[in-house]
């Protein structure tokens, strides 16, 4: 979970760099902001509009919306499809759904640029299609979660192109991880937060 204040500190609006969004205050963290523009860039030299519609989310705008699922739709459903406040990749401001968040955006020429291509840009799709039991959500073709290039290449490499897998492996292997981490140039001096 993340913290209940958590907000990134780079949070900058997709206005500012030309992107169709569905609403002005569309905002993302600047530190992948250039991984964005380039996706963006290709998937326009390739004739497709990514149109961004939801994207950082507030802990306390991730209450509202987990509630009015609830109200609406009762709490087994809200949480197939709800993130609890605190537990929503937008939190985190590297998230990204796009077109009409239904799940006839795999219907859209978007979806399928994505599917071939956003993978080159660090981002993957977070609950595929069949593996619902898998993410513990229901199926959202609208929505991508920025992992880092290297991120996307060893899920489609070790993962079955699942990111649950990629997760839950780098979950379970932390320690051995970030001692092998640390033990390189890159990570001289690393720590994790807790």
């Amino acid at each position: 979970a993340l913290p209940v204040g958590y907000e990134p500190t780079d949070l900058v609006r997709l206005t500012d760099y030309g992107m169709s969004v569905s609403r002005s205050s569309v905002e993302l963290r600047k530190a992948i902001m250039p991984e964005v523009t380039a996706m963006v860039h290709a998937a326009r030299t390739d004739h497709v509009v990514l149109l961004f519609s939801s994207t950082y989310r507030s802990y306390a705008t991730q209450k509202a919306v987990y509630a009015r699922e609830v109200r609406l739709y009762g709490k087994k459903v809200a949480d197939s499809e709800s993130a609890v406040p605190g537990h929503s990749q937008h939190q985190m401001g590297t998230t990204i759904d796009f077109g009409c968040i239904c799940n006839d955006f795999d219907k859209t020429t978007a979806f399928q640029w994505l599917v071939e291509n956003g993978w080159k840009y660090g981002f993957s799709m977070t609950y595929p299609k069949g593996y619902e039991a898998v993410t513990g959500y229901r199926y959202e073709p609208w929505h991508w979660h920025y992992i880092t290039v290297a991120g996307t290449n060893a899920q489609r490499e070790f993962f079955n192109n699942i990111q649950q897998y990629l997760l839950e492996f780098i979950f379970e292997n932390r320690s051995q991880l970030v001692s092998s981490y640390r033990g390189t140039a890159l990570g001289a001096g690393w720590k994790p937060s807790s």
